[in-house]
């Protein structure tokens, strides 16, 4: 028999627990499983799957449970909000046995609020620097168009930095025509840092991944804004990629 729970929601960009949640935001879902080797998902709406990365150290449930097996049955799961219909959706720990059969272990709720955040203010420094398909196979973006194919996952990254402000950002969240992406944010990029002569920029790294469904033929724009670390939100830059379904 499958045991678990379903600890905490938060937002990953603010690491604060939620159950309101605006469509681009990225969630960082906690939990616990037994046995930890257990066939097990997050499952949102009743259909969409999300893998579990077990490993973390829970001595709380060893110490309440008595059973060994559970110092290391923390779980978390990331999901992205971004195609989420308004409205409320339960949260389940979903485990199956060797025949298929499915048991909700724990569940929970959050309200979904649909939001385009294209920020406000002057726009701010950006760039895109590969494209990287299903493949694994990275491709150098030389202009303001790349083509990419709709049957896979696309993962572009660059960097986005508030070089008005000088401060570090907090994160971003990729527009991809109607959709916002939540996105990857931090990554160590000196040379940033060097060509804007600030220190204070320099983990302004992205890595942003869709569907290539989101991308149509005729051309897509790719965009990023910013999640400013001085408190005003989201900041608009002044990246403006074009995708094209290939």
């Amino acid at each position: 028999m499958v045991h678990g729970a379903l600890d905490a929601i938060s937002v990953t960009t603010t690491a604060e627990a939620t159950r309101n949640v605006t469509s681009g935001d990225a969630l960082d879902v906690r939990g616990w499983i037994l046995p930890p080797r257990a066939a097990a998902n997050i499952v949102v709406g009743g259909r969409r799957r999300y893998p579990l990365t077990v490993g973390d150290p829970r001595p709380d449930v060893v110490a309440v449970l008595g059973d060994p097996e559970a110092q290391l049955c923390g779980y978390r799961a990331v999901i992205p909000t971004s195609d989420l219909e308004s409205g409320r959706h339960d949260v389940a720990l979903v485990a199956w046995d060797e025949r298929g059969a499915e048991e909700v272990i724990a569940k929970r709720t959050i309200d979904v609020r649909v939001h385009r955040p294209t920020g406000f203010g002057n726009a701010v420094a950006a760039a895109v620097d590969y494209y990287i398909d299903e493949d694994g196979m990275s491709r150098t973006v030389g202009g303001p168009e790349i083509t990419v194919r709709r049957g896979e996952v696309v993962t572009i990254r660059g960097w986005a930095a508030d070089d008005q402000a000088r401060v570090a950002a907090r994160g971003v969240v990729a527009i991809v025509g109607e959709h916002a992406v939540p996105a990857v944010y931090g990554f160590d990029r000196p040379d940033v840092a060097a060509t804007l002569r600030c220190e204070a920029l320099r983990y302004c790294g992205f890595s942003a991944s869709f569907p290539g469904s989101y991308v149509e033929s005729a051309g897509t724009a790719f965009t990023i804004s910013l999640l400013a670390g001085d408190g005003r939100g989201f900041v608009p830059t002044n990246l403006c990629l074009t995708l094209k379904a290939g």
